[in-house]
């Protein structure tokens, strides 16, 4: 279930404009991508999702970590994908 989530949040983080992620190199609960093409830090966008209340790590300068587990549902996923959408529009 969680690598299923997992696929489901890099298909939904690949479609959004400004993100880098290829999904089909996604094979477990950890999704990496790039985000600095939008012109923002990883540790700026980590930032804004917290306040939206979804987690994610920044793991280097310009990539963000975002992991899925049996505390993250479904709908926390989709809700993730949301946030994500609205602040990078």
């Amino acid at each position: 279930e969680d690598h299923e989530n997992a696929r489901i949040l890099a298909e939904g983080l690949a479609g959004i404009p400004g993100i880098d992620l290829d999904p089909r190199k996604v094979q477990t609960n950890i999704i990496i991508f790039e985000i600095s093409k939008r012109g923002w830090s990883a540790s700026r966008f980590v930032e804004v999702l917290r306040k939206h209340e979804v987690l994610a790590d920044d793991f280097g300068l310009s990539k963000v970590r975002m992991v899925t587990h049996k505390d993250v549902s479904r709908n926390d996923v989709l809700r993730a994908l949301d946030v994500t959408r609205s602040i990078l529009r």
